[in-house]
């Protein structure tokens, strides 16, 4: 089967980018993100872990569950507990309800595996919500992170069943011929 090139995803897709600990999954997610139209809509970090690499970015602006989804573009970051996911999921229909919203979800198994993120990954394209989601347990996020994704990067993972998840939405043999690290 010969091997597409690679494109970036375009800021109207899908991004699962998923590897353990360690494997550079942060960076590849903040690397997307980067290149998001953050000048022309707002995007919204959900970070679970105060993730160093968000912290160092100056213009990020913090904003809480209650209050309403940002109106003006630039890029803003919720920290929700993980004990929190009730809030989350009102806070998510939220968005499904503006619109014109990209997210960036690091740690996405943490995400509650509700109605409010399957509807934005199935009807985000026409509703303008994007979404780049990480995380180090494929087993454990939404399946909708992997079937309504349209650009999927898979880096080291040691669980056997993250590898057979992985290996359910990604073309046959793409798990054994890896490429090698830093590639």
């Amino acid at each position: 089967m010969p091997v597409k090139p690679f494109r970036w995803p375009r800021t109207d897709e899908h991004t699962a980018i998923l590897g353990c600990t360690g494997s550079g999954k942060t960076t590849l997610a903040a690397c997307v993100l980067s290149k998001a139209p953050f000048d022309r809509m707002p995007y919204i970090a959900i970070d679970y872990k105060n993730d160093d690499l968000l912290a160092q970015i100056g213009r990020l602006k913090e904003i809480e569950l209650s209050e309403p989804i940002p109106e003006k573009p630039g890029l803003y970051v919720i920290r929700p507990l993980p004990s929190e996911a009730d809030d989350v999921e009102k806070w998510l229909w939220k968005v499904w309800e503006k619109g014109h919203t990209g997210l960036y979800i690091d740690e996405a198994y943490l995400l509650p595996n509700k109605e409010a993120i399957k509807n934005i990954l199935a009807q985000g394209r026409s509703l303008r919500i994007p979404v780049i989601a990480a995380s180090q347990r494929p087993v454990d996020v939404p399946r909708s992170i992997f079937t309504e994704a349209s650009h999927i990067a898979v880096f080291r993972l040691n669980d056997r069943r993250d590898k057979k998840t992985v290996a359910e939405f990604t073309p046959d043999g793409m798990l054994e011929n890896r490429l090698p690290d830093f590639h």
